[in-house]
């Protein structure tokens, strides 16, 4: 679930909840904490409006 860009899982609820049960299926604390983390920051991203900014080129630059 690592290949999911910052922005893509800010904007998509499922993938978050995938991620994070992924890592606690794993079993791993780390693992798990990792993921609940990045879920936290790019929802914070989200509500303060930066999130934008890690939107893909769309002209392949």
């Amino acid at each position: 679930m690592n290949d999911v860009s910052d922005y893509d899982l800010g904007n998509c609820l499922d993938k978050q909840f995938d991620l994070i049960r992924h890592a606690f299926e794993a079993g791993d604390e780390h693992q798990f904490e990792q993921a609940v983390l990045r879920v936290v920051n790019v929802r914070r991203c989200k509500s303060s409006g930066t999130l934008d900014w890690l939107r893909p080129c769309e002209d392949g630059d």
